[in-house]
């Protein structure tokens, strides 16, 4: 009788145990998420740098800087984009005078460039003189007037010559001229 006892106030100590080892589990708080793979995270992270965000996700002294340099813009959206330099800064696209405008401007609020998307028609005679005695038979397909915060202004043209896709950048003085193939 007493080893009977003793068993069944084992028996009963394990239930309690294992009753009172269940509801603290029950209580403990349970994971909502499980961490995310390393890689997923820096495709989300790219997928956001390379997609158009939001005006509400930019800070008020971007849009406010971007406003006074190009006045009566109707901007639309902005994308992280990176200066020759490597520094971070802001793209802002939008509309002036009914043409594609992108300002850039870095972090800290100075003027990285302004692209405007422009005609042939706009583009000065000696700048179309020098574009076709260099690049002969070129089909352009996209003008841009850019001027950078140095002051330097100048006409990028995308388009093809013989089959090649190509990138000519003029300053506005016609003395220089860079061309590139691209891929």
């Amino acid at each position: 009788m007493k080893r009977t006892t003793v068993l069944l106030v084992l028996l009963m100590l394990i239930v309690i145990g294992v009753a009172a080892s269940t509801a603290r589990a029950q209580d403990a708080p349970q994971p909502t998420a499980t961490p995310e793979d390393p890689a997923a995270q820096a495709a989300a992270l790219l997928e956001e740098i390379n997609s158009v965000q939001p005006l509400d996700k930019l800070p008020p002294y971007i849009l406010l800087v971007a406003q006074r340099t190009v006045p009566g813009a109707q901007f639309s959206g902005f994308q992280w984009d990176l200066s020759d330099n490597l520094r971070p800064l802001y793209e802002l696209q939008g509309l002036q005078d009914n043409k594609q405008l992108e300002i850039g401007i870095f972090m800290d609020g100075s003027i990285n460039r302004i692209n405007r998307t422009i005609t042939m028609s706009d583009v000065p005679v000696d700048v179309i003189g020098m574009l076709d005695k260099y690049v002969r038979d070129f089909e352009v397909s996209n003008v841009t007037e850019a001027t950078l915060a140095s002051g330097v202004h100048r006409f990028e043209f995308a388009g093809r010559s013989g089959g090649i896709t190509l990138a000519v950048e003029i300053a506005d003085s016609a003395n220089q001229i860079r061309i590139v193939e691209l891929q």
